[in-house]
């Protein structure tokens, strides 16, 4: 079948444009040192973006309410001709407010209460501007946590998302965006992550955790959580795996789940679960494991043979599965075929 040779001139074009448009950037940056007006071009070109959004932290109400001086960071979506949602940066754009008496806004899109009243934000990424996005400040004091929000059950090394509310005195009620998190069982879970007014748990062991949110001297909440014993096994790709000292693989691992109905499933699990070189075979080599950059990364070293572990849980009798890697010397027969 020949090709559509329309279809191949019209995706040159984009390529030949695409790449004056950055050529382009570069070439402006230098002259002024302020290149983001056409780093944001070439980021709407190369995205085919449509349309943008702001919008709220997660987990909060779409109409946010905050107090006086509370600061909130807003997000950024994009949105292709084609629908697909991207997330964007927020750091240096164009932001604005529409009455900066009653809320004020950085060029990171951080909002900040300044006296009661409504008022709306907007952004601009070149030439699309988005909709304006509405806030309300209502100065209120924080009587009580009154709960903590998110999925009932865990399974082990599928993070879940919590944020807790509380009840202020003009009777409304909020998600706390100032909230602490913390865990007891910690041996059975780990907090990963705690930002804004999300906490982040990775269970590990069946079991119970609880998670407690406090805020200044009020009384602490907590909840309770059951962490199921629902994975039956993980894999990890490739397996077997060979290649040179100095090259650099980037492993997944699989979770096998069966929920207590008996339906079965699998979970990209690569990212919390723990990575482990095991060098007892003569070889040498590294990995990147959880909360780093990029888990499941292993680079060779020296040659020789390493098994990987990857496992859930800190401990290696945990659920998990090995990988047998062998390490070559780089192969320098071309080289030698060359001279």
């Amino acid at each position: 079948m020949m090709p559509h040779t329309g279809y191949n001139v019209r995706m040159h074009k984009k390529q030949v444009l695409l790449g004056l448009t950055a050529a382009l950037c570069l070439l402006l940056a230098a002259c002024d040192g302020d290149s983001r007006p056409f780093e944001e071009s070439a980021e709407i070109a190369t995205l085919d973006l449509a349309v943008i959004e702001v919008v709220p932290p997660a987990n909060s109400d779409a109409s946010l309410v905050i107090n006086r001086d509370e600061q909130v960071q807003l997000g950024l979506i994009g949105v292709s001709n084609s629908g697909i949602a991207f997330n964007l940066s927020t750091v240096g754009r164009r932001w604005s407010t529409s009455d900066s008496s009653i809320i004020a806004v950085n060029s990171d899109g951080v909002v900040t209460g300044q006296n009661n009243g409504s008022a709306t934000v907007s952004v601009s990424v070149s030439n699309i501007v988005s909709a304006q996005f509405g806030l309300t400040v209502n100065d209120a004091t924080l009587t009580s946590i009154n709960s903590i929000e998110g999925q009932e059950n865990l399974e082990r090394c599928v993070p879940g998302e919590y944020f807790a509310t509380g009840l202020f005195d003009d009777q409304s009620v909020r998600v706390l965006t100032d909230a602490g998190y913390s865990l007891q069982q910690t041996t059975t879970a780990t907090l990963v992550n705690s930002n804004q007014n999300t906490a982040i748990i990775n269970a590990t062991t069946a079991g119970a955790v609880t998670i407690t949110a406090t805020v200044g001297n009020l009384q602490p909440f907590e909840r309770q959580l059951t962490v199921l014993d629902t994975l039956q096994s993980v894999s990890v790709f490739p397996n077997p795996a060979s290649l040179d000292v100095d090259e650099t693989i980037d492993f997944t691992a699989t979770g096998n789940y069966v929920s207590i109905d008996g339906t079965s499933s699998t979970r990209d699990i690569t990212d919390q679960i723990v990575w482990v070189v095991d060098e007892s075979g003569g070889g040498e080599a590294s990995v990147d494991s959880i909360n780093s950059n990029n888990p499941g990364r292993f680079e060779a070293e020296e040659e020789g043979t390493v098994r990987l572990l990857a496992f859930c849980g800190t401990d290696v009798t945990n659920i998990g599965q090995s990988v047998n890697v062998t390490i070559d010397e780089e192969d320098d027969d071309d080289d030698d075929n060359d001279s």
